[in-house]
């Protein structure tokens, strides 16, 4: 998976969540049955995980294949949900963000919080 960075889109984001007061956003993944990543091989557990992403803080890459992929909206989640995946919800610090995608619906974290690896509809 490869998500297409808008870095000035990222600045901006963390700008705006550091007014706001948030130190976390709550996004959401697609995982298989048994809790894997469909592109990437990892195995969610409950608690935090840690990416293979060598990113630290924002990158200007406009390219990024390393760090975990989730979606900011659980709707675009579910657009590409298969039969046999489910979407679990997960706690993103800012901190942690490495980019988002050109069309905001997207973001790349190198470290996420699972609290329950139960469906989320």
């Amino acid at each position: 998976m490869c998500l297409y960075n808008d870095y000035d889109k990222a600045v901006k984001f963390v700008e705006k969540q550091k007014k706001l007061g948030k130190k976390y956003i709550w996004a959401w993944k697609v995982v298989n049955a048994n809790n894997y990543s469909p592109l990437f091989i990892h195995q969610w557990k409950v608690g935090e995980n840690k990416s293979n992403s060598r990113y630290i803080g924002l990158s200007k890459q406009k390219n990024i294949h390393h760090g975990f992929h989730v979606y900011l909206c659980r709707d675009q989640a579910r657009k590409w949900i298969n039969e046999w995946e489910k979407i679990i919800k997960v706690k993103c610090y800012i901190k942690d963000l490495i980019g988002i995608s050109i069309l905001d619906k997207e973001a790349v974290f190198s470290k996420v919080v699972v609290k329950s690896l139960k469906h989320q509809h």
